[in-house]
This record gives structure tokens, sequence and C-alpha cells, in this order.
């Protein structure tokens, strides 16, 4: 519970911390966390523990994360840091930015920098068009989408991350049909 309030926007509290902030040997923590698991007083997902009946949240709730997620999807291919978001909409975006991307709304690409789903499947379908064409280098994909490379280069690794594409030298070639989970379109 005291996790969860200092945490509202986290989906629940990782398990291995869980287990470290109790103290008490393994079997015995194991024990009490099967019972509270099994009599519904807790939840396990993904790895994480949380009280039965609880939601993640924000501060300014859904309509939050949403303004902030049309605010990326509104910058297409050159969305602001999260820094000049927060400056700009008078938001912490934060904790908004990594609920969204649990929901799959949006894509840390760099640490500090999020893309909305649509700007990720639009640059996936151009590196798949200029695939068609030729050799995807760093100079086609600038002509084609006429992004600086502040922001071309971090797409491109993020390809490369996401299975999208493969790095042969200074060139890239597509491969399969992206990562699990991500198509677009979708």
């Amino acid at each position: 519970a005291a996790y969860q309030e200092q945490h509202p926007s986290d989906p629940g509290m990782p398990l291995a911390s869980l287990r470290q902030t109790l103290r008490a040997p393994d079997w015995m923590v194991e024990d009490v966390l099967g019972g509270q698991l099994r009599d519904g007083r807790l939840v396990q997902d993904a790895g994480v523990v949380h009280l039965a009946g609880f939601v993640p949240s924000v501060d300014g709730g859904t309509a939050q994360v949403d303004r902030l997620v049309a605010t990326l999807a509104g910058a297409g291919m050159t969305p602001p840091t999260v820094g000049e978001l927060e400056a700009r909409t008078g938001l912490e975006a934060s904790a908004a930015l990594r609920m969204a991307a649990r929901e799959g709304r949006v894509e840390a690409v760099e640490s500090d920098r999020y893309y909305a789903r649509e700007a990720l499947e639009a640059f996936e379908a151009a590196l798949r068009e200029l695939a068609r064409t030729g050799e995807i280098t760093p100079a086609r994909v600038r002509e084609r989408l006429g992004l600086s490379r502040k922001y071309l280069i971090p797409l491109l690794e993020w390809s490369d991350r996401r299975g999208i594409t493969v790095r042969a030298g200074d060139a890239r070639r597509v491969v399969g049909s992206g990562h699990p989970g991500f198509a677009p379109g979708a």
C-alpha cells in the first residue's frame, strides 16, 4: 500500500523489491505472498504485485495522458523531449508517458524522447518503402522524410533494436515483419 501511494502511476511493486523489503526468510516470504495471492488480496502480473483493485493513475488522470499523447502525435517524427513537453504543456509528463507506453500508445525511442505509435508506424513504412528501391542509408531516409540527424539517428537505432532493420556498415536492410506486437496500421 505504501509503495502504491508513493508510485501511483506504476502498475505495482516489482516482486523482487517486495521480497527484499519484507526482510524475512525466503520460505516465510513465499508462504505469506502465496497466501495473499490465493486469497485475492494481492495480484501478481508480469513481475509486479499490487493490491487487488488497484488501478495506476496520474495527476490529471486519463485526460492528461490523452493530452500528452495528442501532443506527441501532432509532432509526428519530431517530438519534443520530456522536459520540452513539460515546459510546453505545464504538465508533469514522465509518469503519464510511462503509463501511455505501457498502454502501447507511445514508445521511448530515447530515454527522454517518446514517439506516438502513429509516427513510429509511419517511420517503419518509410523504411520498408525505401528498402524496395535500394539501400536504406541515413541520407536516403533524411531525403525521404526531411528529418535532421537529431531525430533520424535515434529512429534508425530504434528500428535496429526492434528488429525492423539490421545495420550493415552505413546502410540498413529490412528484416522480417518487425518485432512482435508492433505492426504498421495496428
